[in-house]
């Protein structure tokens, strides 16, 4: 009984890992939203899309979340099936829901609805871990 339940457990573990590989290296944007054809989250990976310089820059890293699976990045690549992150990040079942985790593995800011990249970047741009690798990049 107990190895079923520790079964149970293992895929959980290891996509919490996955996210906690990031810690301290990168910021996470989470795009989560019902499906891959969602015009909101097709919408949301359009207008990053257009600033791939600015999310390097940031060491802002894209995750798109459906309930059945994600992708790591904006474009097309590889599904990865099941997946415990939809259920993590969107208990309350939003349609749309866009998540910016900092730096130190906590949520700095949650959407509702598409948001402009510029809303995210001013918002990184203040925080005190970014403002230290301007000051150390100037």
């Amino acid at each position: 009984m107990k190895s079923f339940v520790l079964l149970l457990f293992i895929p959980l573990m290891s996509y919490t890992q996955l996210l906690d590989k990031h810690q301290w290296k990168d910021r996470l944007l989470l795009v989560i939203a019902d499906s891959y054809e969602s015009t909101t989250l097709q919408q949301q990976i359009t207008s990053f899309k257009d600033s791939q310089n600015a999310l390097k820059e940031r060491k802002l890293v894209v995750y798109q979340i459906t309930p059945s699976d994600f992708k790591k990045g904006l474009l097309h690549t590889k599904r990865i099936k099941g997946n415990p992150l939809y259920q993590q990040y969107n208990n309350e079942q939003s349609e749309f829901k866009l998540i910016l985790i900092g730096l130190d593995g906590d949520v700095k800011a949650t959407y509702f609805n598409p948001t402009p990249p510029k809303t995210i970047y001013n918002l990184i741009d203040q925080m005190p871990m970014r403002r230290q690798e301007l000051k150390r990049k100037n």
